[in-house]
């Protein structure tokens, strides 16, 4: 009721509001306003019924109303919530796309000078050395194809790995880089 001896009307509307998001609020007074009507709509109510035209029926429709008007209301924002996540996901795999290529345009040089390296060195330390770099940069290109694999939202594509391989590799390269 919008004229409580203690409380303003439009004062319990936000504060219940504020309190209780998701429940319906439908004020029904004897102060037949349009402007207070309006007031408490804008305040977050459904819905303003004024007590002499309030009968149980037009109660009933009225309080239906608001809760299903309530109930859609909130799946238009989880909705809307939903859309904006997946704009964000969207624009994330566009960006790790744009990086991954610009990495893949980096490792191709790399890739490239380490390969006449490694023809070109007779000492086989150095050589051995240059193939690691090889190596690392071959290992940087899959990561590569991966990540741009995923900002297309490719089929990931499964292979079999060598795990006794791939560390003793690890091994080898760890005793030349740590003491």
């Amino acid at each position: 009721d919008l004229s409580l001896p203690d409380a303003t009307g439009l004062g319990g509307v936000s504060t219940l509001r504020a309190q209780f998001p998701s429940i319906p609020i439908v004020v029904l007074t004897g102060f037949d306003d349009e402007r207070m009507a309006i007031a408490a709509l804008r305040e977050g109510a459904e819905d303003y019924l004024v007590k002499d035209s309030a009968k149980a029926t037009v109660l009933r429709r009225v309080l239906l109303h608001a809760i299903e008007r309530k109930r859609v209301t909130e799946a238009m924002l989880a909705t809307r919530d939903r859309f904006r996540e997946a704009q964000r996901l969207e624009a994330l795999g566009r960006l790790a796309g744009g990086i991954a290529h610009d990495f893949n345009n980096m490792l191709t040089s790399i890739l490239g000078y380490s390969s006449i390296l490694c023809a070109e060195l007779e000492d086989p330390q150095s050589r051995a050395d240059a193939e690691e770099i090889q190596k690392a940069g071959e290992r940087a290109a899959d990561l590569t194809r991966q990540i741009l694999a995923f900002s297309r939202r490719d089929q990931p594509r499964l292979e079999a790995v060598d795990v006794n391989e791939v560390v003793d590799h690890m091994v080898r390269m760890l005793n030349r880089l740590l003491p």
